[in-house]
């Protein structure tokens, strides 16, 4: 990574962990996070990272690969006091494994215990960065010190989808096979989340800078808003950083002269040396990813015996992975179809550079991480189509970078003319691979760095 900026600012800034810290390491949010310390770090701030969960640096550096200068210049902070609350809540998150709602009922208890460490912390920030809506919570307390330090203290917040738009908008996953009581308990605690979110939200007033993660994020945001402010706010567009497969070879020293059209020509090569088919999905076991939809499409295609499909992703619920098993049993589809989870990130690289397909089946969808892991691999990506759908709008640009699918029938043509036509797919397995660069973590440190400096002048 290489930033090349004379001044040196040597300033401190305070970073909230998304989801207060409690999937710390799981998900977009964290890579948001971390890339926001690199590019800060390079551009010499030292970086506080707040969580109610512990976070340790041993565990950045291997999964993420930090290297140790950069942890040097980032502090670690989380309700250590809290201890074993913090355990127990991280139990409980899953609420798929329980008849309350304790997922939510964990997140509003800890964003309360964590603002006392954000309170200690905040004085000595020039720059403080939220994660989405529960930054209210910790923000109220320090109202009247930021609006007394407006010179001194800059505030952003980095939104990944509000939690309210999920409720006011039906942007929400559906579990059809909970049961009524926990229906009913999840639906109550969403709206009494919701007058607790809603009721501040005229705290956005203190924000210098609000970023969405995608065009779809924006306009969810801009919706909520324009209900609680007189004054217009501008939001900025900064799409999640994402490690491309090329980014992936040069970390990992596979080839110390590699460069990307040959590695674009060597990708194509060993997918078109591959006796099947090759399908990939990837995205955590939950409702809201639909990975359902791939199964009745395989059924509906005449060379399924030649194709192989691969459902990849953290084990979230467990009731949905039985319901897609159940699923695949049923349409006599196990030859066909394989579950891998929590498998390690090298294996998922090993899949994307020999798969064809990529298939993101959500409907709703604010980015859409993977879809770009996939382009980055050289498989054509085929998406939901609709105004909800951020792979759809963001990054196929509407279908001019790939494909896009209403139903199953629709996913089980393209499919069927992918397999057949080669010309076609690799053509838009070279436009996927090419327009991956523009999502890489370079772009976004460049475009973050560029924002923060004209806050800091």
């Amino acid at each position: 990574m290489q930033v090349d900026y004379t001044e040196s600012l040597n300033k401190t800034a305070c970073i909230i962990a998304p989801n207060l810290g409690m999937g710390f390491g799981r998900g977009g949010g964290s890579k948001v996070v971390l890339a926001m310390s690199k590019a800060l770090v390079a551009d010499n701030w030292h970086v506080d990272i707040l969580s109610f969960y512990s976070l340790e640096k041993a565990a950045l550096k291997k999964i993420y690969e930090v290297n140790e200068k950069i942890l040097d210049k980032i502090s670690l902070y989380s309700v250590k006091k809290y201890k074993h609350v913090s355990s127990g809540l991280i139990k409980l998150v899953d609420a798929s494994l329980s008849v309350l709602p304790v997922d939510k009922i964990g997140m509003f208890l800890s964003s309360i215990m964590l603002s006392k460490i954000f309170q200690q912390r905040k004085s000595r920030c020039n720059l403080v960065i939220f994660n989405d809506d529960p930054f209210h919570t910790l923000l109220r307390p320090a109202k009247q010190e930021i609006l007394i330090n407006r010179e001194e203290t800059k505030v952003f917040v980095y939104y990944h989808f509000p939690y309210v738009a999920r409720i006011l908008y039906g942007a929400k996953e559906k579990r059809p096979y909970d049961i009524w009581l926990k229906k009913s308990l999840e639906r109550l605690m969403e709206y009494l989340l919701l007058i607790y979110q809603l009721a501040p939200y005229k705290t956005l007033e203190l924000v210098d800078c609000i970023f969405a993660n995608s065009t779809v994020t924006a306009r969810f945001l801009r919706l909520i808003v324009s209900s609680f402010l007189s004054k217009r706010v501008d939001i900025k567009i900064l799409y999640p950083p994402v490690t491309t497969y090329f980014s992936y070879l040069v970390k990992n020293k596979k080839n110390t002269h590699i460069h990307r059209k040959a590695t674009l020509k060597k990708l194509i090569s060993i997918k078109e040396q591959q006796h099947r088919f090759y399908i990939v999905s990837i995205g955590s076991f939950t409702p809201h990813k639909e990975h359902e939809i791939i199964l009745y499409a395989l059924k509906k295609i005449k060379h399924k015996n030649k194709i192989r499909v691969f459902l990849i992703g953290f084990a979230a619920d467990y009731k949905y992975e039985n319901m897609l098993r159940k699923i695949i049993k049923k349409e006599n589809l196990e030859k066909n179809v394989v579950i891998l989870k929590n498998i390690p990130k090298v294996h998922v690289w090993h899949i994307l550079e020999k798969a064809h397909v990529l298939i993101h089946p959500a409907q709703f969808e604010h980015f859409g991480i993977a879809v770009v892991e996939g382009m980055s691999a050289g498989l054509v990506p085929i998406v939901r189509i609709g105004e909800k759908s951020g792979p759809w709008i963001d990054i196929l640009e509407r279908g001019k970078f790939g494909f896009g699918f209403r139903d199953s029938e629709e996913l089980a043509n393209i499919l069927e003319e992918l397999y057949n036509d080669d010309e076609m797919r690799i053509d838009f397995s070279e436009k996927a691979f090419w327009r991956s660069f523009n999502f890489d973590e370079e772009n976004f440190i460049r475009n973050f760095l560029e924002i923060t400096r004209y806050y800091f002048q």
